[in-house]
């Protein structure tokens, strides 16, 4: 709002990473009855060979972009 951004429900036109796919509930094999506080991005989880996978998504967009620009 203060720095030029569109408002709400227009696009910003940043490039993101993303999946399409459904996010699914934990099986209730898996559940934890009770939690100690440590990280779990609000119920979704951090599984790490998620958040590394989109991370280097988005570091290989990043490369070829660079490398566009030659």
């Amino acid at each position: 709002k203060h720095h030029g951004a569109p408002g709400a429900g227009r696009a910003m036109g940043l490039p993101r990473v993303f999946s399409r796919e459904p996010v699914r509930d934990v099986d209730a094999s898996c559940a934890i009855v009770e939690s100690d506080g440590t990280l779990n991005c609000h119920g979704y989880g951090s599984m790490v060979s998620v958040t590394a996978t989109f991370g280097q998504c988005a570091a290989g967009w990043v490369l070829n972009t660079i490398a566009n620009r030659v």
